[in-house]
């Protein structure tokens, strides 16, 4: 089904040697996965809709799950309420100042944990940081788009392919 192809253009991709193909069969293995039969449905939005979405929970359990994996391996003695199970331990107030009065020992883990209080403190922070992350995203796949279709209808190269293909993989 979808899963299969999308996989199969996802393996292309990484198999190609030439930087427009890796990008076009990328860019299939997605349209793959967020077209349906749906009659006059539109591909790309379905991909800014949906994918949107889900990428922006994942991106925030991806960035807490890598400062909660600092604090296991660097502070996990030094936190009271460090919990395996429920990662919001590290935006209270208590883990920060925690960290804080050990300060010499983690300075760069008690930046990332400032950082995500900001960025997550609260839910109007939340939405906040929901929304800037999603008109991130919906820019980067307007601007993937453009270049694929620069390369499908003019077989013009883009100078900056590397890095667009390296966001799509």
């Amino acid at each position: 089904g979808k899963i299969a192809a999308a996989i199969r253009f996802l393996r292309l991709g990484t198999e190609a040697n030439d930087l427009e193909n890796k990008l076009i069969n990328y860019w299939i293995g997605i349209e793959y996965l967020f077209s349906t039969s749906e009659k006059g449905a539109d591909k790309v939005s379905r991909l800014k809709e949906y994918f949107n979405k889900v990428h922006t929970v994942s991106y925030a359990n991806k960035i807490f799950q890598y400062v909660h994996e600092g604090v296991k391996n660097l502070a996990q003695e030094d936190i009271s309420k460090f919990n395996e199970g429920d990662l919001s331990y590290i935006i209270e107030q208590s883990t920060y100042d925690e960290l804080c009065n050990n300060f010499q020992n983690y300075p760069l883990l008690t930046f990332r944990i400032y950082n995500l209080r900001k960025r997550f403190g609260s839910e109007s922070d939340i939405k906040a940081e929901f929304k800037r992350h999603q008109n991130n995203l919906e820019r980067n796949i307007m601007r993937i788009y453009s270049i694929r279709n620069e390369i499908v209808h003019t077989a013009s190269l883009e100078n900056n392919i590397s890095d667009v293909s390296a966001h799509l993989r």
